[in-house]
């Protein structure tokens, strides 16, 4: 299993420091402050919209059709932030044109870990995005067993890890009974968000 860790950014040169410089920023005008993010429904739009919630403010939404257009506008300073994948803008991070504000996890990123969660800059929001193997519900368990220890053995090898560290990739092995109490939980949340949003 692997976590796909979203973060908000900004460019170099925004007045934004941390997430709560956005939600006061926010509470002088509704609307005032505008985000990007890859499309109405994707989770950095879901995480964004729950900081709304959790905040009392509004924010104004600019749905892209992907990271890369968002983060031209973002790079010029037409947005007042971006939620977007943390991997995915390593090389701006690392060339100091983005800055990251916070992450929608429940850890820190290892590749950022000076960047706090959402929950450490006091807006108590987690929005997971992760991804793992999945097997027809009939499979037996004796083929289940097989595949959980050879994926083990898998996230464990040097090579893997290597490849993870290089690729920002987050490694979180779990058992599939971790896994599918952690969907069904991950489902319910989500359908919470879409269900406030009438999505």
């Amino acid at each position: 299993m692997f976590d796909n860790i979203f973060a908000v950014a900004v460019p170099k040169d925004s007045p934004y420091q941390s997430i709560q410089d956005i939600v006061k920023d926010a509470r002088r005008q509704a609307g005032a402050v505008s985000y990007g993010t890859s499309g109405t429904g994707s989770i950095p739009h879901l995480g964004t919209s729950d900081i709304e919630a959790v905040s009392k403010v509004e924010l104004t939404h600019v749905p892209y059709k992907g990271d890369a257009p968002m983060l031209q506008d973002l790079l010029a300073g037409r947005l007042g932030f971006g939620a977007v994948l943390a991997s995915s803008i390593t090389s701006q991070v690392q060339a100091g044109s983005l800055r990251l504000l916070a992450v929608y996890a429940d850890r820190r990123h290892p590749a950022f870990p000076q960047v706090p969660t959402l929950t450490e800059a006091g807006v108590p929001v987690v929005q997971l995005s992760f991804g793992g193997l999945l097997v027809p519900a009939k499979t037996p368990p004796e083929v289940v067993a097989a595949l959980e220890t050879g994926c083990e053995k898998a996230v464990q090898a040097t090579a893997y890890r290597d490849w993870a560290q290089r690729a920002n990739q987050v490694v979180d092995y779990q058992n599939g009974a971790a896994f599918e109490k952690r969907l069904r939980q991950d489902s319910q949340q989500k359908a919470a968000t879409l269900q406030r949003l009438g999505l």
